[in-house]
């Protein structure tokens, strides 16, 4: 689906913490560690999928190109799909699941807490 820019509409999933457990401990012993999925999200993000919206991993991990590359192996080896794996968003992103979002009404400044 495209938005009237010309973007594909797409919805990001944050990794660490919301479609990953996270562990701090772990991930300062091997800054390549990927906890286990969590399950309700991960049956989200497969939701979203089977009807036919595009799904992108929006990480920070995306910064270091290494990073990016651990992530396409933790998605294989949790039978995901190869999913873009972006630090970025642009304008076709319709909604993005994230631990440490803080959603703001739109065009008011109200914070939904």
């Amino acid at each position: 689906m495209q938005d009237p820019m010309g973007y594909t509409q797409w919805v990001g999933f944050d990794l660490d913490g919301t479609l990953a457990h996270f562990d701090w401990d772990e991930w300062q012993k091997d800054s390549s560690h990927i906890g286990e999925p969590i399950n309700n999200i991960k049956q989200l993000l497969l939701m979203y999928i089977s009807s036919g919206v595009e799904v992108r991993i929006c990480t920070a991990r995306a910064c270091d190109p290494k990073q990016t590359t651990i992530v396409k192996k933790w998605l294989k080896k949790n039978n995901l799909p190869a999913l873009v794996v972006t630090n970025s968003k642009d304008y076709g992103m319709i909604r993005l699941y994230d631990d440490k979002a803080v959603q703001v009404e739109f065009n008011t400044g109200v914070l939904i807490e």
